[in-house]
């Protein structure tokens, strides 16, 4: 019965590296092409965030604390909202396909 569990825990950790890995490259390759996002490119990343925040992952949620971190220092941060960009942060922070306009994260 442990070794079982044992199996089960490391195939599970195995998969959930997985995962992450290749939202890594899906982000690495989508930033690539980012300075010739469109308006609606844009609004789609922010709603992705939405997304995530209505359904959360805990991948997800482990960044967006780390990202939130981040913008909990920043000048441009003013209620919550970036002052840079002038996305809300609890949605761009969630979002995998958006990153800081400063390039802090």
């Amino acid at each position: 019965m442990d070794k079982e569990k044992k199996v089960k825990e490391e195939l599970t950790g195995k998969v959930k590296q997985q995962l992450a890995e290749q939202a890594k490259k899906q982000q690495e390759a989508f930033l690539k092409q980012k300075d010739e996002r469109s308006p609606v490119a844009k609004i789609s990343e922010i709603f992705n965030g939405w997304k995530n925040v209505v359904f959360p992952n805990e991948e997800i949620e482990r960044v967006a604390k780390v990202r939130a971190a981040i913008c909990a220092q920043c000048e441009y941060n003013v209620k919550s909202r970036c002052q840079k960009c002038g996305c809300p942060l609890i949605a761009k922070t969630r979002s995998m396909q958006s990153d800081c306009p400063l390039k802090k994260w």
